[in-house]
């Protein structure tokens, strides 16, 4: 099942970041819970993100200048989810890389066989889908 979801989430993200990709959330001035509320409208059929779930949900959207480091940073610090995430949309013509990431904290229920696959406090795993490409112009 963790596999399906990470395939599932994997998928929606890169059909998600194609808003960007294509300039429709930039020609939309579309904020972050907005872009949230699409990603979960693809991945709701098993995820706990609808509505007042929505910050299960989180997404690091990082434009990078051509000939800069692309640097992304380990999300997990401690078993917690930690770290500077941005939304921030090219603006349109960027030649920028953008990298679009997404998160989830899985919960665990099945962790006393002997074989825990958690990496969060709390028994849940973190899954996570990262896309990245240039806008087109």
């Amino acid at each position: 099942m963790l596999f399906f979801a990470g395939q599932v989430l994997e998928n929606a993200t890169q059909e998600t970041a194609r808003m960007i990709l294509t300039r429709e959330a930039q020609n939309t001035n579309m904020d972050e819970p907005t872009f949230k509320g699409k990603l979960c409208e693809r991945i709701m059929v098993i995820f706990n993100c609808a509505g007042p779930n929505l910050s299960n949900l989180t997404v690091d959207v990082q434009s990078f200048a051509p000939g800069t480091s692309i640097t992304i940073t380990e999300p997990i610090v401690n078993g917690s989810l930690a770290g500077t995430f941005t939304y921030a949309l090219p603006p349109s013509g960027s030649p920028n890389t953008i990298v679009v990431r997404a998160f989830y904290q899985w919960p665990i229920y099945v962790t006393r066989l002997g074989f825990n696959i958690g990496n969060l406090n709390g028994g849940k795993r973190l899954l996570s889908a990262t896309a990245a490409f240039h806008v087109e112009p």
